[in-house]
Formats: structure tokens, sequence, C-alpha cells
């Protein structure tokens, strides 16, 4: 039988020479006209039978990338190419970062769409072997030791391990907070190499002047294993130049495999010159999408059972039960992704437990006695420690730093204006809140997490 593919698109003259462009390859066409139909099918009960999707990105309503963003969130895996105009390539690139495996341009030809549908099923048949045959062998990489239950992270850690060859640079793009650093911390303990070093360098936080120096050192210590660089979109020329040679030059057997992380769109920074075309495509080719802690409630669901086994762990206990009733007011609590309070929360929930069988109503009476509740500001910044008295200056200023970080998404320039100093005194000030950490195989350098 021949293989189902599914075309979305709106223009019904180029749907008509797609499906006939399919028909001539051997293929089974299913055209719709909008991004709706196409949702309908691919998540209702026929599903099963589609194997591939050609996906016009530029549509009235729900356009592609619509699309693709709820197939990611439906964990709907399918090999999908998307169709866009010469005058917005762009767009195909933050479709392939959003999941597609491909491009083509439109009006599509019957070569380009060959290839571009040969090289998808290729892939799509490689990440279910790889699983498969992780599965058989055991190699599966422990979901418990990695922090990892969510079925799209565990897919992404995947997809990673079928990037041949292994020492490709991978992208993860995703906002603040959203497990990147962990992400990349799972594909290396999953790699060949899980033995090997791990280094997590901090862009955001090194010293501009010395950048280019601290990156060199860093991917000497990362020989054989692998180099995190967090928040690359805040490398200087030099370093990025750096980054360049390193990966044009032929792989030597103990190089280190590069993982980059970023909370910004590159290709919008490559077009305002910021950050180097060249390096732009050469680490976008394999790149990996993380969503939003809040999006994935059972990988926070996880963060929070395993603070309060620990909490609980501290006074001898080696268990914690959370009623139905606990659990969806602390997955809902503005607070719980907010560090400081929710571990002073989980917590104090867990000292004032008789039996550490935690209802609803234990967690709303320890919400009320948060010192946060009563001793801070607009932000959200505590004036207070957790018990009561006055924080340091120190303290303060670190926590001020981190706000503003946040708020403009890492990007240093932003955060010194608003703070109204200098970038080499906030980076001095980065440096002094900062570690270099060297633990086992881990290491941590420049790290302002």
């Amino acid at each position: 039988m021949s293989r189902k593919i599914l075309v979305i698109d709106d223009d019904p003259v180029h749907l008509g020479h797609v499906e006939r462009i399919l028909v001539q390859l051997g293929y089974q066409a299913l055209c719709v006209p909008s991004g709706e139909k196409g949702l309908d099918l691919l998540m209702g009960p026929s599903k099963s039978g589609i194997e591939a999707v050609i996906l016009d990105l530029i549509m009235p309503e729900l356009d592609g990338m619509a699309v693709l963003t709820r197939l990611q969130r439906a964990n709907i895996l399918i090999p999908i190419i998307v169709l866009v105009k010469p005058s917005a390539l762009d767009l195909a690139m933050s479709a392939i970062s959003a999941g597609a495996q491909d491009f083509a341009v439109i009006p599509v030809g019957k070569e380009r769409l060959t290839v571009a549908l040969t090289s998808a099923f290729k892939f799509s048949a490689l990440q279910t072997l790889t699983v498969e045959r992780d599965i058989e062998a055991g190699l599966l990489p422990d979901i418990g030791d990695l922090d990892l239950i969510d079925p799209e992270l565990t897919r992404l850690v995947h997809r990673a391990g079928s990037i041949k060859p292994s020492k490709e640079p991978i992208l993860i793009e995703g906002a603040v907070g959203s497990g990147r650093t962990m992400l990349a911390s799972a594909i290396h303990k999953a790699s060949i190499n899980h033995d090997k070093g791990l280094v997590v360098l901090s862009a955001a936080a090194l010293n501009e002047a010395a950048t280019a120096v601290t990156l060199n050192t860093a991917l000497s210590k990362a020989r054989n294993g692998t180099l995190v660089i967090q928040e690359c979109h805040e490398l200087n020329y030099s370093s990025q130049n750096l980054l360049i040679e390193t990966l044009q030059k032929p792989k030597r057997r103990d190089a280190a495999r590069l993982i980059l992380t970023t909370n910004n769109a590159l290709f919008d920074l490559v077009k305002l010159g910021i950050f180097l075309e060249k390096l732009f495509y050469r680490i976008t080719l394999s790149t990996l999408r993380i969503r939003p802690l809040l999006e994935r409630k059972d990988d926070l669901l996880k963060l929070i059972l395993s603070e309060m086994r620990r909490f609980a762990s501290l006074g001898g206990y080696n268990d914690v039960v959370l009623t139905n009733d606990a659990r969806n007011i602390i997955l809902n609590a503005s607070w719980v992704i907010k560090k400081r309070t929710r571990q002073f929360i989980l917590r104090t929930i867990i000292e004032r437990s008789e039996n550490l069988v935690i209802s609803g109503q234990d967690v709303l009476e320890c919400e009320k006695l948060r010192p946060m509740a009563r001793h801070q500001n607009a932000s959200g910044l505590s004036l207070v420690n957790e018990a009561g008295h006055m924080r340091s200056l120190a303290e303060i200023e670190r926590d001020i730093i981190e706000f503003a970080l946040e708020k403009s998404g890492g990007r240093i320039a932003d955060v010194a204006q608003e703070l109204g100093i200098g970038r080499s005194t906030l980076y001095r000030k980065l440096e002094a809140t900062g570690q270099f950490f060297n633990e086992a195989n881990s290491d941590i350098i420049g790290d302002a997490a």
C-alpha cells in the first residue's frame, strides 16, 4: 500500500500541483485547504494512516507555525515539510526550530519534493530504530537520574542521540527556567562519552574582554566530553569566530561536543548583525526546542516531589504523599516557579506535617506563613529572610540583578542600562556572585544561574 501524505495549503492551485506530484511519485495524497482541517485529521482517529505532512506556512486564521506548535504540544511525532515563498525563507528556519524536518520553496518541484520526503522518512525511521534499539539493549538513560519524565524531554534526548556524527553541535532553544541546561546534561549522560567531563559555560556572566580566553580554556577542559554554552547569543565577535574556527577544523578524537542554549531568536540577531551568520547556520543544523516548565506538568510535579523528599530526609523520613487537592494547588500556584519561595513553602509544609501525607489545607495554611507575602515589593523581591530578619544588601543586590536578567531575557546591555550602571561594573558584580564549580566530572564556569 502506498504511503499517505497529508498536504495542507490554502492555495487551491498549488494544492493541486503538489497533489499531482505526489501521485506521480507513487504516494497517496490527502489534501485539505486549512490548518484547522489538517489538525482535525492529525489529531483524529484516522491520524495513524498519515505518514508525513506537507505544510504551507502562510495561511489565514491558523497558519503553519500555529499548526507546528499544536502538534508539538500534543506530542504528535510525524515528518513535516514546510512550504515557504522565496521572500520568507526566515520562516523556514523558525519552522525547523519548531519541529519541521525540511522545507521547500513555492512553487515546489518534483525533484525537491522527492529529496525532502526521502530525507524525512529516513530521519523518522532512524529515530524509531534508535529508541527501539536502546530499549532492547537496556541503554535508555536513567530517567530518575536525569530528572526527566516528560515524554517530550525524553523524545528530545533520543532525538539528540540519533544525530550523526555524535560530535555534531546541538542548539537548545527555550525560555529562562525551562530546563535547557538540565536537558543538555541529560544528552551528555545518555551519550557514549557520559563518563567524561561536562563543562557548563555561561556566556552572559563572562567578562567581555576575557570571553575568548575563557572559552578556549573551557574547550580544553571538555576534551572527550561535552561543553555546554549557556545563552550563546551573548558571545562577543571574537568568541563567535573562535567557535567557527573550532567547528571548521577536522574533528579530533578528543574534541568536545558543543551544546549551545539560547532564549533569543538567533536569526533575528543575525539580521541585526549581532550574531554571525556563518556560526548560525553551523549550529542550527540540529536544533531542539524545549517548552516552558509550566507547560510540562509532569516535570514540574517531579521537581516538587524531589524537593519535598529532600526536605523530609533531613528529618529522617523517606517519602512524602501528596493528595490530589495538594497537587492541584501547588501546580497552579503563582509561586511554584519562583525557586526561593517554592522551597520555603515546601520546607514549611514538611516541617509542620505530622505524618507526611500532605493535604490541600496543609498547603494553603503554609502559603500564609511565607515572609515574602508580607515583606516584598511589587517585583516579588523579599526584604527579609526565612527567619524574619532583614537580608544583607549583598543578598538583595544579587536578587535585583537576577530579577533584571530574567526580565530582560539575559541581555546584559539591557540590564546594565535599566540598573544605571556600566557593563563592566555589571560583569564584576556577576563574577563576584558567580561560581567555578568542579565536582566529580562536572564543571561550571561563570554560572550566573
